[in-house]
């Protein structure tokens, strides 16, 4: 606190504590006492309500930013499993209900993931080299099974040509390793200005 010793002050340093008590008016006006400072209960009572908000609205702020960007990082070093655990990460900051289908017998679908009614299935290719036609019938097929609206294949790569004509003739929607990393990035964008909204 240095000199800087305000009723205020001592109560919002008190509530940083977290001791378990959930800010005991008690050991708040014990601690006033402490530093010999006049204060009327009410106005105690009415300060640490106050003060409750504010830190509750601050750590709310703290989170929206940092949570979603600790939550995702980068994806080029994982392996496939780890890789499928991202996506299911990434797809619910993105606002989808996420299944991840059982790791053998999926059926061409690595994750089931749900908004606005329409269900999609996805194929998560964590490849050196590019993406071949393979996975686009997996994913064709996974979609007939699951009986999904939608399907997509997301690589950390790329695909091939015949890859791309397969999935356009078949509405298979697909992310490359360039727009991963900017669907990444504009997540993170979005989660700073959040946390600046009221600042």
């Amino acid at each position: 606190l240095g000199n800087d010793i305000t009723i205020e002050n001592v109560i919002k340093e008190f509530m940083k504590i977290p001791i378990g008590t959930d800010n005991n008016i008690d050991l708040v006006i014990g601690l006033l006492d402490k530093f010999n400072l006049e204060y009327e209960q009410e106005e105690v009572e009415k300060l640490v309500a106050t003060l409750k908000e504010q830190l509750e609205i601050e750590k709310f702020e703290q989170n929206l930013g940092s949570k979603k960007k600790t939550s995702l990082g980068d994806f080029t070093e994982l392996n496939g499993y780890e890789f499928q655990g991202y996506l299911n990460n990434l797809f619910k900051l993105l606002g989808y209900a996420v299944i991840e289908t059982k790791l053998s017998g999926d059926q061409g679908a690595d994750l089931i993931i749900k908004k606005d009614d329409e269900k999609t299935v996805v194929q998560a290719k964590k490849y050196e080299e590019k993406v071949t036609n393979e996975a686009i019938q997996e994913v064709v097929a996974a979609k007939n099974h699951y009986k999904a609206d939608k399907t997509m294949v997301v690589t950390t790569s790329s695909f091939t040509r015949s890859a791309i004509d397969l999935a356009l003739s078949n509405n298979v929607e697909l992310w490359d390793g360039q727009k991963l990393k900017d669907i990444t990035k504009n997540l993170s964008d979005e989660s700073e200005d959040k946390s600046l909204v009221s600042q």
